[in-house]
């Protein structure tokens, strides 16, 4: 990514598009030598018409899968394929989308189904112990999945439950006393570096130890997202005001951007250090532990971010898939719509071209010319361009064309 240098003192104000009057995010900023340039970052859309891209995973083999309306669907960098399920059918909206450390696909659907994929074999999980009492057709949606060290899988649900899943077997955990199944209390899970499951629920962040939750530092009222950090400790949002904060067992819950980010649904840390976060009015919001900016998706609306193996960036929207990539080739405006045969710059930064049907050139300063256009031209089509000796050593500013 290029590095911008000498950046003042100040407030640097963002307008985020995406809202229906727009939000104006102003980070106060201390000084610094790096900032963020994405708009040197570039996103390509797929558009998929079953409601778009929900969650999303990447399988052992690389392959991205993608939910949807109406099942998963796969992608392998081309082309958009329905995923094959040997012996089990999805039944409803996929929520999430999870693979653990064995390879096994998770899939796990709004009414809290929940089918598994590994190899040539699907199957869905089966529920034991006593079932909660649901408080309407959305009580047991899902909204987080992680894997602790013992590779039992952990779900978070809206009304304030949590099950785990080992095997081809879920179990719903029991409430603590003074807590009850509600939808105002909705659960997210995430793994913290070491394996450990954390729960921020209504009033309080936990960790699982010893068969229960303990509890580690009191919360406002939700909602939240969590997220796993990298330095070993978590990413949270919590309350209706959109303040991100870290978390340490050494330092407790910081403040970590001096501006409220409203409406994030995912967020999530790439290997660089970037925190992503997945907004459903702002679009996508990044934080590099200095500034604060926005991605230029084509979609206002995320529903969920992951960075792969590569460390390709890959966007769930309302319309489909988007794939951001730090920008590596530069589009450059040409004055012709015709095929290039051959390109050729000089020490000067002129860009001389040939097309295909033989024109000759020449670009400078962002202004095109074509010499092979003049009345004076009398050299016909052009085959071939390179510079002279004289030009390669920089004494002189001159070319040669060799005219068919």
């Amino acid at each position: 990514m290029r590095v911008v240098r000498g950046i003042a003192v100040g407030l640097l104000a963002l307008v985020l598009a995406g809202g229906a009057d727009g939000v104006r995010l102003a980070v106060s900023q201390e000084r610094t030598t790096a900032a963020l340039p994405l708009s040197d970052w570039q996103f390509r859309a797929w558009r998929i018409a079953a409601g778009g891209a929900h969650p999303l995973a990447q399988l052992p083999d690389d392959t991205l899968v993608i939910g949807t309306e109406t099942g998963v669907a796969r992608f392998d960098g081309h082309r958009m394929s329905m995923l094959p399920l040997p012996t089990a059918t999805i039944p409803a909206p996929v929520k999430l989308l999870f693979v653990d450390a064995a390879g096994t696909l998770h899939i796990v659907c709004v009414d809290s189904s929940h089918l598994c994929v590994a190899a040539a074999d699907a199957w869905v999980c089966t529920t034991t112990g006593n079932v909660p009492a649901g408080d309407g057709d959305s009580a047991f949606e899902p909204t987080s999945i992680c894997e602790d060290r013992d590779g039992i899988v952990w779900i978070g649900h809206r009304n304030g439950l949590v099950s785990r899943t080992s095997g081809r077997t879920s179990t719903w955990l029991e409430t603590a006393g003074a807590e009850t199944s509600a939808a105002d209390a909705a659960v997210q899970v995430a793994t913290d570096a070491s394996g450990r499951v954390w729960m921020a629920r209504k009033g309080r962040l936990a960790v699982w130890d010893a068969g229960r939750w303990d509890s580690r530092h009191v919360l406002p009222d939700g909602p939240f997202t969590l997220a796993a950090a990298n330095d070993g400790g978590l990413w949270l949002r919590a309350g209706g005001d959109g303040q991100v904060s870290h978390f340490s067992e050494g330092d407790g819950l910081r403040r970590a951007i001096g501006t409220d980010v409203p409406s994030i649904r995912v967020m999530h840390e790439d290997a660089t250090g970037r925190l992503w976060m997945a907004t459903w009015r702002l679009g996508l919001v990044v934080w590099d532990g200095k500034r604060l900016a926005t991605a230029p998706t084509n979609a206002p609306s995320i529903y969920s971010v992951l960075s792969d193996r590569e460390g390709v960036l890959w966007v769930g929207t309302p319309a489909g898939l988007e794939r951001g990539a730090p920008r590596i080739v530069r589009r450059i405006e040409m004055a012709t719509s015709k095929p290039l045969r051959s390109i050729r710059t000089t020490a000067a930064g002129d860009m001389w071209f040939i097309t295909l049907d033989g024109e000759l050139g020449c670009r400078r300063r962002e202004t095109t010319t074509f010499p092979s256009r003049r009345d004076e031209w009398k050299h016909g089509a052009v085959t071939a361009i390179s510079t002279t000796a004289e030009e390669r050593s920089g004494s002189a500013r001159r070319l040669a064309a060799w005219c068919g």
